[in-house]
């Protein structure tokens, strides 16, 4: 998570559920695993809210509850991929 301007707590959960996705290779985790997730990348201040910004991350179409537990969706993909890999790249020019 380092060198990406994780400003938004869903932005902190969503690349902490991406990065374990990609690193454990498996989709869907459950609450106390997001948690877990966020403590192993480096974030500091875990959210008090989990599952609101979960809820709203839903709402948004960033997330989804599955069998499986809460996955990304394409759109929340996209967003780590794409729009936080700019800001990453946006100082330099």
């Amino acid at each position: 998570m380092q060198g990406l301007n994780l400003a938004e707590q869903k932005d902190e959960v969503l690349v902490a559920m991406y990065k374990g996705e990609e690193l454990l290779g498996r989709k869907g985790f459950s609450y106390n695993e997001v948690y877990t997730l966020m403590w192993l990348g480096g974030i500091k201040e875990l959210p008090k809210a989990l599952d609101q910004v979960l809820r709203d991350m839903i709402g948004e179409q960033l997330i989804v509850r599955s069998d499986k537990g809460f996955e990304v969706k394409f759109v929340g993909r996209a967003r780590v991929e794409k729009d936080l890999q700019k800001v990453k790249e946006a100082p330099g020019g």
